[in-house]
């Protein structure tokens, strides 16, 4: 017994500190999510307590398609949001000067439609981050497609001050370019830089079709300034341009990017997040030739999931290969909700440790990877999982990992004490808590979880 209290003491205690010292530990925890259509309204997924709260948001408050970028500020409540529109308040009302954001002809066509925006349609084409050091600067970097909607022709920036207004914030600089060049549709990320207080932000360039050189844009932002973005080629296969969209994810801990690509490939890269650089490159084929697909990988950074319309794939980074890691974990059933299928599309990891993926369709459902951290089936997709208040179009905020720090320390990628959420009408519905220990095999760091287990 005497051992056993040792071990819990000594797992519980850091997982206390370091929740308690990183000011950023809850910037991701609300998730605003919807449709395009005024009548429906939007979802609010909220995990500030160990029941997720899912509520129904009023019709006008959001309009969404693909481009969503969010913050909430450092006790969990949401500060503000785009649709690639405009930039709305906590209350759900335009940010002053928050207007025309990507003033474009593709913003004519998606944010003008005679009803109000619609929302754009590039998946991740916008990525807020919190100003290092400062406690009410905010950087938007966003993107809108050229006069023809055939490819991205540069990144924009604006900058959001909450000390404005009585705290709900203005934008004190709008929609200024500092990328032009023929960027792949949206795939806007950012990752802590091994400081752990400054940020990587990162893009990928298209190439003309036929070339056999791509490459990434990267960008460092500061305490001080923003470097002028640097271009890295790396080797890869040609670009191809699809309406759709698909996504790219670094891992939790910052060493892996991957890259699902809209027509059956996955490119993945090591990261060095000390000098931004990517390196040993990666490339698999998959079986789905589909338009739109999801890319996010797992708490413990180990497993890789592709959401891909009727199939949804596991790659394991610890296998010799991409090839004999790669693995089906759950298939399709087929289901349609009035005649929109709930086929696999965009995912995220929350910060209650499941992976949520959206439909194709636009449903009122989220599919759920209950354990991600599993090897295989084991890490348990339930189709249909969580039932929405209303509708979502393919939604999910564009988040980045706050809670990743500075390299060599320790840190939680999530909280697996999340067990349960809570609906709109008030019905409790608990998840499966079993212990967890991961990773697994493991050189360094382990995790043990035994929520549930305590009393026993």
């Amino acid at each position: 017994m005497k051992n056993i209290i040792i071990c819990l003491t000594l797992f519980f205690t850091p997982f206390y500190l370091k929740a308690q010292t990183n000011p950023d530990a809850k910037r991701d925890y609300q998730w605003l999510f919807g449709y395009r259509a005024y009548k429906i309204g939007a979802n609010l997924m909220d995990f500030n307590t160990n029941k997720i709260k899912i509520d129904s948001i009023k019709p006008n408050k959001l309009r969404a398609n693909e481009t969503l970028a969010e913050i909430c500020d450092v006790n969990g409540k949401l500060l503000f949001y785009t649709n690639g529109c405009n930039i709305k308040d906590k209350n759900y009302n335009i940010m002053a000067n928050g207007d025309t954001l990507n003033k474009s002809n593709y913003w004519n066509l998606f944010c003008n439609d005679g009803g109000g925006e619609v929302g754009f349609r590039i998946a991740q084409g916008a990525i807020v981050l919190p100003k290092p050091n400062s406690n009410s600067e905010y950087y938007l970097f966003h993107e809108t497609l050229d006069p023809t909607y055939q490819f991205v022709p540069g990144m924009q920036l604006s900058i959001v001050d909450m000390s404005k207004n009585n705290g709900t914030g203005a934008v004190v600089l709008k929609n200024k370019e500092i990328l032009k060049d023929t960027l792949d549709d949206g795939k806007i990320a950012a990752i802590r830089h091994a400081n752990g207080k400054d940020w990587w932000i990162t893009a990928p360039r298209r190439t003309e079709e036929g070339s056999n050189k791509n490459g990434f844009y990267t960008f460092l932002l500061t305490k001080d300034s923003m470097t002028t973005p640097k271009y890295q080629a790396v080797a890869d296969f040609p670009a191809k341009h699809a309406f759709y969209g698909s996504e790219v994810a670094f891992s939790p801990d910052g060493t892996k990017y991957a890259y699902y690509r809209y027509n059956d490939a996955l490119l993945v890269y090591d990261f060095d997040r000390s000098k931004g650089i990517f390196s040993n490159f990666r490339f698999q084929k998959l079986k789905n030739k589909v338009e739109r697909g999801g890319c996010v990988f797992s708490a413990n950074s180990r497993f890789l999931y592709i959401p891909s319309d009727t199939l949804l794939y596991q790659v394991d980074m610890q296998s010799k290969d991409l090839e004999s890691g790669t693995t089906i974990v759950a298939t399709y059933d087929g289901f349609k909700n009035f005649g929109f299928t709930t086929s696999f599309c965009y995912a995220h990891l929350a910060p209650d440790c499941k992976i949520y993926v959206t439909t194709s369709g636009t449903t009122p459902y989220l599919h759920t990877i209950n354990y991600p951290d599993r090897k295989g089936e084991a890490c348990n997709v339930i189709q249909r999982s969580i039932k929405l208040p209303t509708y979502n179009a393919n939604s999910l905020p564009n988040y980045p990992n706050f809670r990743l720090g500075k390299l060599g320390e320790p840190y939680s990628v999530c909280d697996s004490t999340i067990n349960a959420y809570t609906t709109s009408t008030g019905e409790i519905i608990e998840k499966p808590i079993v212990a967890n220990l991961y990773p697994n095999p493991a050189t360094t760091d382990i995790n043990l979880d035994l929520f549930g287990y305590i009393n026993q």
